[in-house]
């Protein structure tokens, strides 16, 4: 993800997004509470209305303004009552807050391995009784994972997983694979995957098979060649596919007739 507000231009128009979604003071807090260096800091949405709870001084601002103003998960216009939704890489809830406000019928299942991201993410969406909290990291299969930083962001937004060697110290967490989650008898409407690197060994370790069980996948691709390396592991399946700010939107794959 990339920080929405570096230049003075850019912080003075943060700000102003902060208002319009939360109040004058709330904004007003949030920026002192940045200059002191305050650990959290607690501001209440309008829409929907509900209190959150940020990070001044980590990526929580960034995740909140890319969720709430540039929209990158907002589907409405794809997908219409939705009854179960997967958030992968749920970080502190605000996208499952977005998906709960959208969708008020559907189950929302917010995946997260990060203890204290899952911590946010708990209190965050503590008045949506639809959204299932899960502290787990999706990947191909069964095992346990090491949870870490990207050493080239370090902030909350990058932490990254892998499989974790047996002398290998550090937060872990279980992995839920991805086709427990996604299946025939557990189809989902929409699949949402922000994983931070993660998406590779889903999309390029497994058959596929569960992205015919999701009617939309919002996918937020990383690292270098990013398209090609996509359709490569797409092989010989066709799909719908578009973009929306950062995130990739397909459409449920079929098999090419060869």
């Amino acid at each position: 993800m990339t920080s929405l507000y570096a230049s003075t231009a850019q912080k003075l128009r943060a700000f102003r997004h902060l208002a319009k979604l939360t109040s004058w003071s709330d904004a007003l807090r949030f920026t002192l509470a940045r200059l002191r260096g305050s650990p959290e800091v607690k501001l209440h949405l309008k829409h929907p209305a509900c209190q959150i709870t940020l990070r001044p001084r980590n990526s929580d601002f960034d995740v909140l303004l890319q969720t709430f103003v540039s929209g990158g998960c907002d589907v409405r216009a794809l997908v219409s009552g939705a009854r179960r939704i997967i958030d992968g890489g749920a970080n502190i809830g605000l996208t499952a807050i977005q998906f709960a406000s959208h969708f008020p019928e559907a189950t929302i299942i917010a995946v997260e391995p990060e203890p204290a991201n899952f911590d946010l993410l708990v209190r965050n969406t503590s008045a949506f009784p639809r959204v299932r909290p899960l502290q787990a990291a999706i990947w191909p299969r069964s095992a346990n994972l090491s949870v870490g930083q990207a050493p080239e962001d370090g902030r909350s937004w990058s932490f990254q997983t892998h499989e974790a060697l047996e002398s290998e110290a550090g937060v872990t967490c279980p992995a839920v694979p991805i086709d427990e989650l996604v299946s025939v008898s557990n189809p989902c409407d929409v699949l949402k995957l922000d994983i931070e690197g993660a998406e590779w060994p889903l999309l390029e370790q497994t058959d596929l098979s569960w992205m015919g069980h999701a009617s939309l996948l919002v996918l937020e691709l990383h690292g270098e060649d990013k398209d090609a390396r996509l359709q490569r592991a797409l092989g010989g399946r066709s799909s719908n596919m578009s973009y929306q700010h950062e995130k990739v939107i397909l459409r449920p794959l079929v098999a090419s007739a060869t």
